[in-house]
């Protein structure tokens, strides 16, 4: 999802949607005017994911993403109290707008597409 570009300072992401037949739908990539870290990076964008799937009007999602740390703190019950835990907090709370919702990991090597469009910018 998330890429950062040190060179020119500056943060990005891309995510896609699929359907249940995995043919592609739609997608977004945007750049961020700030260098972030790399996992505050891939929180963020799975933060703003989230509020666009919401406002594309999704009801069922299963979203896939290859940064293993955020899957896994997603879905620990408690998760402390720093920015990070924050905004995964704000996540799990969008989750529940959502008729159906699953957060998954995939190896990077599966999650191409997405990669690329953070890139790209």
């Amino acid at each position: 999802m998330g890429a950062i570009h040190e060179i020119s300072e500056r943060s990005s992401y891309g995510a896609i949607v699929r359907d249940d037949q995995g043919r592609l739908l739609g997608g977004l990539s945007v750049y961020l005017d700030v260098l972030l870290s790399p996992i505050l990076t891939e929180v963020y964008a799975f933060r703003e994911t989230m509020r666009w799937l919401l406002l594309q009007g999704y009801t069922s999602v299963i979203l896939k993403m290859d940064c293993h740390n955020l899957v896994n703190v997603f879905h620990k019950t408690d998760n402390g109290i720093n920015e990070i835990s924050m905004l995964i907090s704000e996540c799990k709370m969008m989750a529940l707008q959502f008729a159906c919702f699953s957060l998954r990991w995939i190896r990077r090597q599966e999650n191409m597409v997405a990669h690329i469009l953070a890139q790209q910018l």
